[in-house]
């Protein structure tokens, strides 16, 4: 019995170990392929914004899904008839690394 609550014990943290540096990867690859536009915090305030057409979208009023961030994210603003000014990243992000830059936007999230 005792055994089997160590193992269990060690397979929540393990997860909450994961689920912490996803995130932090996140963090990364928002820096490197979001905040340019999307300013560091996410507000539609980044460096390129006056440059741009149309203004990138202030992520911490989203309100999309996870499953919607996806599709923006790997297929770009066109594929979802936004901005085409928004790139497709998914032949840059894999699974894992698309998983984790949702997981940080959605920690942006201003929380009601």
């Amino acid at each position: 019995m005792l055994s089997r609550l160590l193992l269990l014990a060690l397979a929540v943290g393990a997860n909450m170990a994961q689920a912490a540096s996803s995130k932090a990867a996140g963090k990364l690859l928002f820096g490197s392929y979001c905040d340019l536009c999307h300013g560091v915090a996410g507000r539609g305030d980044g460096r390129m914004v006056k440059l741009l057409q149309t203004q990138p979208a202030n992520l911490t009023l989203s309100k999309l899904s996870d499953a919607e961030l996806a599709k923006i994210i790997s297929g770009g603003g066109q594929a979802v008839g936004r901005s085409p000014q928004m790139p497709a990243w998914g032949g840059q992000l894999n699974k894992q690394q698309l998983q984790s830059l949702i997981l940080y936007i959605n920690s942006l999230r201003q929380r009601p």
